[in-house]
């Protein structure tokens, strides 16, 4: 439905993101290495970059329903167009651009594992290890987060460096319980996550000295 409302070039964007590589190798990491990925039909793939770009945007405009939220984004956007062609166009080519680089360097760091924009469970006897897919929760703070650091670190040389860090960064905030990305989403919990991610991740770059 959102697709034949909505279609123009903020849709068409979308189809090309859900195809970049770095994204469908982190949305499901075993099915990409087995060459048998294929976007999705419901278009859950897209809905997910549209829910970071729309919380990163807007966070502070949401209101539930989380359908209603995700709806204004691509509404704004037929607005821009129809308003200012030229900023419009601007305003996709930045986002893509920010995308790709998101997730080219939390591929990077990760590698073609299992563990970007997942929880770390401790299991207990049973070992510890990442989630088996994305918590929608924390990609959603997660990418806002990375999309901040992107402004003071856009060499992604950068992230590949401290790759281990950053893992550990991340592991440590659920350890340690410093991160909590159950329950409802709410504008004072996403602006929480986020902060504490960008505060983690700043330090595993960058340590004080």
């Amino acid at each position: 439905l959102r697709r034949a409302v909505f279609y123009g070039p903020y849709i068409e964007m979308l189809d090309r993101l859900a195809l970049n590589d770095d994204f469908q190798c982190i949305r499901d990491p075993r099915a990409f290495r087995k060459g048998t990925y294929k976007p999705c039909d419901k278009d859950s793939d897209r809905e997910l970059i549209l829910r970071a770009f729309s919380w990163h945007r807007s966070y502070r405009e949401f209101r539930r329903p989380l359908k209603a939220f995700l709806n204004r984004e691509l509404q704004y956007f037929e607005k821009l167009l129809e308003i200012d062609g030229r900023k419009h166009d601007e305003s996709i080519y930045a986002l893509e651009e920010e995308f790709r680089f998101v997730v080219k360097v939390w591929r990077a760091v990760f590698g073609d594992s299992d563990g970007a924009f997942r929880v770390w469970e401790e299991k207990g006897k049973k070992g510890s290890s990442w989630g088996r897919s994305i918590n929608p929760a924390l990609w959603d703070a997660m990418y806002s987060a990375l999309s901040d650091l992107r402004q003071h670190y856009p060499n992604e040389v950068v992230y590949i460096r401290r790759q281990e860090a950053l893992k550990d960064a991340v592991k440590d905030l659920f350890k340690s319980e410093m991160l909590d990305v159950s329950g409802v989403v709410t504008v004072p919990k996403f602006i929480e996550r986020r902060t504490i991610i960008y505060n983690a991740l700043r330090v595993a770059i960058s340590p004080p000295e």
